[in-house]
């Protein structure tokens, strides 16, 4: 028992040490900006800040994530990515009434955005994010229950404060009416674009196509 206690200690200091840091901008949700290295946020359930350091070579502190707003990570390659730390409404038949008070009730979580444009932000909530070797940000969740395992995609339109859950994708077990329940909410938050609502009623996108779904939004301005 002794040593697998020391073997489990031994891995757990090996993980902590592998930690690494990535060039960072922090906002702050008080309006300061810390520039400096970050190692990359988590929806981990006992990971409730991140590690920051203004030097490479510096000590590191904790920021508690729910003190941070956005962070926006540049690779050496050139490549950025941002993180919002924002809640996650669902569409309900209560969805336009008192949006904005739902959204202050709402637990926050780390959402990696996809897709920009002026008009509209996709994201992905996932339980956590890594760089793979091509410098590209990965979205992770496992399920160690073997059944499924989502990554949610949200979108949030300029005017929004909390991203909207609109599709996923799931990794296991085929959710039954997955589709039509996309649908649904699609047409209810696409609302404003009556063209486009055809196309998400003929069809035409799946729910774990909400990148494209997005950019025909767009293309629609």
């Amino acid at each position: 028992m002794r040593k697998l206690l020391l073997l489990t200690a031994l891995l757990l200091g090996i993980i902590v040490q592998a930690q690494e840091y990535y060039s960072a901008e922090i906002i702050l949700r008080n309006g300061n900006t810390k520039t400096g290295y970050s190692t990359l946020p988590s929806n981990k359930a006992f990971q409730k800040s991140i590690k920051f350091k203004t030097a490479s070579k510096g000590s590191s502190k904790k920021i508690k994530s729910d003190a941070i707003d956005k962070i926006i990570f540049t690779l050496d390659d050139g490549k950025k990515y941002l993180f919002e730390r924002s809640g996650m409404m669902y569409v309900t038949k209560k969805y336009h009434k008192n949006k904005e008070k739902q959204c202050e009730k709402i637990k926050n979580n780390w959402i990696l955005a996809t897709y920009f444009s002026e008009h509209i932000i996709t994201y992905n909530l996932a339980q956590k994010y890594y760089i793979d070797k091509n410098n590209t940000m990965i979205s992770q969740t496992i399920d160690n229950s073997g059944t499924w395992a989502d990554i949610f995609l949200l979108v949030k339109k300029p005017e929004e404060t909390c991203a909207t859950m609109i599709g996923h994708i799931a990794y296991g077990a085929t959710i039954i009416g997955q589709e039509k329940r996309f649908r649904k909410s699609a047409s209810i938050y696409f609302e404003d674009k009556e063209e486009l609502v055809k196309r998400i009623n003929n069809k035409e996108f799946k729910s774990n196509e909400i990148q494209e779904l997005a950019k025909a939004y767009s293309e629609l301005f």
